[in-house]
């Protein structure tokens, strides 16, 4: 079952929500986001489903996705979100760094591909810019892309 956050302290935040199936990753990613005021983690998900129902309930800008899931891949999970939460943008947040699992993330509709590796430095810069629509992916994947 999706997990919801505490009410938000700061009502100006972006609302994220995570769906990645290792508890750890969402309560680090959580606490990582949470530290600052420009974004709240509004719900986490360990599954496809959970995410999903989360998504139903809360009014989220963007997803923090991965891409294994165990109910669902993370790529084609991608693509519904994308048809049935259109204002929301997806981050995908991937062990993978190569350049085929970035081009299929964002070929499904995701405006962002980062590497977990990079994400302590660069998760808010990352969440900026997808929530602004802007497409973001993490500089050794973009550098295979290229």
């Amino acid at each position: 079952m999706p997990r919801r956050a505490p009410p938000l302290a700061n009502h100006h935040a972006r609302r994220v929500v995570i769906i990645d199936d290792h508890p750890l990753i969402r309560r680090g990613l959580e606490r990582l986001i949470n530290s600052g005021d420009r974004f709240t983690v509004v719900a986490e998900a360990g599954s496809a489903i959970d995410g999903l129902k989360a998504l139903e309930k809360c009014d989220a800008e963007v997803v923090i996705l991965d891409i294994g899931l165990p109910d669902k891949n993370g790529i084609d999970l991608t693509k519904e979100i994308v048809a049935k939460f259109p204002r929301t943008h997806v981050l995908i947040l991937s062990m993978h760094d190569d350049a085929d699992h970035a081009s299929r993330a964002l070929k499904a509709g995701a405006t962002g591909y980062m590497v977990k590796n990079d994400a302590l430095e660069k998760i808010e810069i990352a969440l900026e810019e997808v929530r602004n629509g802007r497409r973001y992916v993490s500089a050794s994947v973009a550098a295979q892309l290229a």
